[in-house]
């Protein structure tokens, strides 16, 4: 494990997990980041090898945490496990490492959870969002600034005949339903409770 962070005496807000494989797109996604969090109190863990350089470059940012490894088997899963058993804050979010977030990411996940505690919204276990530009998931069928051709993926990926079992990543609302068939998000974009992740034992690599 290479710690390059520093402690944090105040829970954070947000924890941000990005398991990565170490590509460039990473510098633009730790970019966006820090561009939009504001003064919110949150941790950036990086999980994944990574070249020295950008280990060196990313190290200068005093609000990352390293974490040197691969795993032969279940490479994404155990990662995204050992972010969750690092974590210390109630809310974590699971990024890609090519996942450039829009301004209002921030608001727009974590507003859930603030209504739940104060009793306007209820049971909010996880929140996934929409992505624009083509469509590989999340959640809903991208809106507000997409093109044409990801709505067209997006409609046809959420019929039952195109999408099957993973429809329910492109249908548009609010919300869904998750059971345990594991099948209605991707983690490219998405918070949630530390607390639940932990009672179901993490992810199943």
């Amino acid at each position: 494990k290479i710690n390059e962070g520093v402690e944090m005496v105040i829970k954070p807000e947000l924890i941000i997990i990005i398991s990565t494989l170490g590509f460039d797109s990473l510098y633009k996604t730790i970019d966006s980041i820090m561009k939009h969090k504001e003064n919110r109190n949150i941790e950036i863990l990086v999980i994944g090898k990574l070249k020295k350089e950008m280990r060196e470059n990313l190290g200068k940012n005093k609000l990352i945490r390293f974490f040197n490894v691969h795993f032969p088997e279940g490479d994404l899963s155990n990662k995204r496990n050992l972010g969750m058993k690092e974590a210390k804050a109630e809310i974590v979010a699971h990024i890609d490492d090519d996942v450039v977030l829009t301004s209002n990411w921030f608001e727009n996940g974590l507003r859930h959870f603030k209504r739940e505690k104060v009793g306007s919204e209820k049971n909010i276990g996880i929140v996934s969002g929409e992505n624009i530009g083509i469509v590989s998931g999340p959640g809903k069928i991208p809106r507000r600034g997409s093109s044409f051709l990801s709505g067209l993926f997006g409609n046809s990926l959420s019929s039952l005949g195109a999408g099957k079992n993973v429809r329910n990543r492109y249908v548009g609302g609010d919300k869904i339903e998750i059971d345990n068939e594991g099948d209605k998000v991707i983690g490219c974009n998405m918070m949630m409770k530390k607390e639940l992740v932990d009672k179901v034992g993490g992810f199943n690599p």
